[in-house]
């Protein structure tokens, strides 16, 4: 009888890149129908190796999202919200609840962690090279003409394929991930070439979809970039010039947006957000959103402990609230603020004081920590406590550190053998 021996492991990690691919990329339009599959090899996957292990882990990460899925589904017993919408935002925090879980039980080493990473990357460039391929030759021109500067309105990329929010948002992580390899892990001259070509195009296909969140992204995340990789280093000059490149790059970021053609769209909604502050001209769109948070919060005020109920911003706005903090405030109260970002601010304190020791291990250390911090940043005009591929990324970065503390362990424990 012959023997076949099969890497679980393996394809699991298949599943899982095919899955974080189509689920950027293929999540609409004629191919949808490859993410749905994608996501059952994922489950399939999972529940084989979980069988197989005979074993389950539990981190903090995955015991915030049950416990606040616990609070959720005591919130639809009160919430003024109807049965089918509120369904609705269930059937998401479960599907990204139970996603979260196997990615828990998927990583086990700093390799893992890379993997999905990586996967990431090449996630938002799929999804770039998709976007550009519904326009072929005219996307540069419609870049160009995407702006009526005497009305103020703005034609958005990607806006009739999904949210162009979301295609912005998706496409700059995946540039930020690609220039972290170019900068910080340059395992070959193939690869660095490639992420460069990849970030690139990302950052242009990004600021097409004229996302202001994505360059509130970008701006954290260099400050993060910058402030991590200096943590523990003594060496001035390297500092200063570490310094000189985050001014520097800013500057650039700013003159691009500012004078190029190609980047009109995200130019003019970005002046029109800084006329928020300055008193000048604003659109509707921050009008509103203004005000959802300010009704937002007043109807939090009213609730103060346990909030309105599940998806109680669809009851009095019919659309949600554009800030994760005052949405879990409104559906759960200070309650479920805190089950749901109690985790935060430890996750990004033990990076912060570990910063050396974990640099040490692995220097992916300091792209999590920016994930984790821009990505907690960009809850001020985004929600995204059910959405998949947010929460995904953030299971990923408290993952991590519970295997940067094993292998931390383990290098210490071999250490004190050698010693005796």
């Amino acid at each position: 009888m012959v023997k076949i021996n099969i890497d679980l492991k393996k394809w699991w990690t298949i599943s899982l890149v095919l899955y974080i691919i189509c689920s950027s990329a293929f999540s609409y339009g004629t191919l949808r129908m490859l993410n749905t599959y994608a996501l059952y090899f994922f489950f399939g996957m999972s529940v084989i190796n979980i069988i197989q292990r005979k074993s389950i882990k539990l981190n903090a990460a995955a015991a915030s999202i049950i416990l606040y899925l616990v609070l959720m589904l005591i919130g639809m017993l009160y919430t003024p919200t109807s049965a089918k919408r509120t369904e609705n935002i269930m059937y998401l925090y479960i599907t990204m609840a139970i996603l979260a879980f196997c990615v828990v039980q998927y990583i086990d080493t700093m390799k893992d962690v890379n993997t999905v990473i990586f996967a990431y990357m090449l996630a938002g460039l799929a999804l770039a090279i998709y976007v550009y391929a519904q326009y072929g030759s005219e996307f540069w021109s419609l870049m160009q003409s995407a702006t009526d500067y005497e009305s103020g309105h703005v034609d958005r990329l990607g806006s009739n394929l999904t949210n162009s929010n979301t295609i912005s948002m998706y496409t700059m992580i995946s540039a930020l991930i690609a220039l972290y390899y170019v900068f910080f892990d340059r395992e070959s001259k193939i690869r660095t070439i490639f992420c460069i070509m990849a970030a690139a195009f990302c950052f242009v296909v990004s600021m097409a979809g004229a996302s202001r969140k994505s360059i509130v992204l970008l701006l954290a995340a260099f400050v993060c970039f910058w402030l991590y990789s200096s943590l523990g280093d003594r060496n001035i000059l390297k500092q200063m010039r570490n310094v000189l490149l985050l001014v520097g790059g800013v500057i650039v970021l700013f003159w691009l947006i500012a004078t190029q053609p190609i980047f009109s769209a995200i130019s003019v909604r970005m002046d029109t957000f800084f006329n928020m502050f300055r008193g000048g001209e604003v659109t509707s769109s921050e009008v509103n959103r203004s005000g959802l948070i300010d009704r937002g919060i007043a109807v939090w005020m009213d609730n103060f402990l346990f909030g309105d109920g599940t998806a109680a911003s669809m009851y009095y706005f019919g659309v949600y609230s554009h800030n994760n903090f005052v949405e879990i405030l409104m559906n759960t109260g200070v309650v479920g603020f805190l089950v749901f970002y109690g985790i935060y601010p430890v996750a990004i304190y033990l990076y912060w004081r570990n910063a050396v020791a974990y640099k040490a291990q692995s220097k992916l250390a300091i792209l999590l920590f920016a994930i984790l911090v821009s990505l907690t940043a960009c809850g001020i005009g985004l929600v995204y406590y059910y959405e998949r591929y947010e929460m995904i990324l953030l299971t990923v970065t408290f993952s991590a550190i519970r295997v940067f503390n094993t292998e931390k362990t383990l290098t210490e424990a071999r250490s004190e053998e050698g010693k005796a």
